[in-house]
């Protein structure tokens, strides 16, 4: 069985941005490992699994890291048309949740400078509950 996670991330595009420019930075073959488990909308691309198994040399976590890295890296890459100065202001955050109640990862990286820019926590945000099947939901 082994040890599951729960993974969501999102990369959000400033305007103007051309989703399609991240994507090509993954070879094909990274593409082909994750393209149906990802959302891809005109202005992000998103993703959650909620019962996963989230292995650092398993070839689909490669590439979705990759894919996370070609997002983060579009900060400072101004082949995208982007005034220097102001970078490409796309943003994205990850998040992983394990089993253990202390194994968690949160990374976040852009800027929300632009007007209708979500808010990180709007993105992906982290919640432990305890849920108790004998009351009713309201």
């Amino acid at each position: 069985m082994g040890y599951r996670s729960e993974v969501a991330y999102a990369i959000v595009l400033a305007p103007e941005q051309d989703k399609t420019k991240i994507i090509d930075k993954l070879t094909p073959e990274q593409w082909e490992l994750i393209k149906d488990a990802v959302t891809v909308e005109p202005d992000r691309i998103l993703f959650h699994e909620t019962y996963v198994k989230w292995y650092e040399n398993f070839p689909d976590v490669a590439a979705h890291k990759a894919l996370l890295e070609a997002a983060q890296e579009a900060q400072f890459d101004y082949e995208f048309g982007e005034d220097p100065a102001e970078g490409v202001n796309n943003l994205g955050i990850f998040m992983r949740l394990g089993e253990d109640s202390d194994d968690f990862e949160r990374d976040a990286w852009g800027e929300d400078s632009w007007e209708g820019a979500p808010q990180w926590y709007d993105l992906v945000d982290e919640r432990r509950e305890i849920t108790v099947g004998w009351e009713e939901s309201s």
